[in-house]
């Protein structure tokens, strides 16, 4: 288990814009430089539970409102990072990456396929002993006595 710190400066931030307070602010409010307020709310900074409870008291929030969940596996972290990009994308970002994603696929499964038939053909010939086994190029010939 880790703890999910982008989940936590997410919550940090949300709270901060419904009282309309802004990340300088509350910096000033912390004694801290704004650019630290920014790291822990992008989760590149980890927060000690001192200054979650300082947050606590200048927001007006439960403790539980900003931990509750945030412990999590590495990949349910993942996930959750990966969703947040996700939701910021534009729709025509996101329909180009599916572009993408297919175009991938489509050529995958095109090597593959013509790796098994490439396997197919080198069999055929190898277990026949045919002439044109010699004269075929074949990236299985090393594998072919198996």
């Amino acid at each position: 288990m880790i703890i999910a710190y982008k989940m936590i400066g997410d919550r940090i931030r949300k709270a901060r814009q419904k009282l309309n307070i802004s990340s300088e602010k509350l910096a000033e409010l912390m004694d801290l430089s704004p650019s630290y307020i920014r790291r822990f709310e992008n989760g590149s900074e980890e927060i000690s539970l001192r200054r979650i409870a300082q947050i606590c008291g200048i927001l007006n929030e439960p403790i539980e409102y900003f931990i509750a969940g945030t412990a999590v596996t590495h990949a349910e972290a993942g996930n959750y990072e990966f969703s947040k990009t996700v939701e910021s994308l534009e729709k025509e970002d996101i329909e180009m990456i599916l572009d993408f994603d297919r175009a991938i696929a489509e050529r995958i499964k095109k090597k593959l396929l013509q790796r098994f038939l490439s396997i197919i053909v080198c069999h055929f010939c190898y277990s026949r002993n045919h002439k044109a086994w010699k004269s075929m190029p074949c990236f299985l010939y090393p594998f072919m006595h198996l």
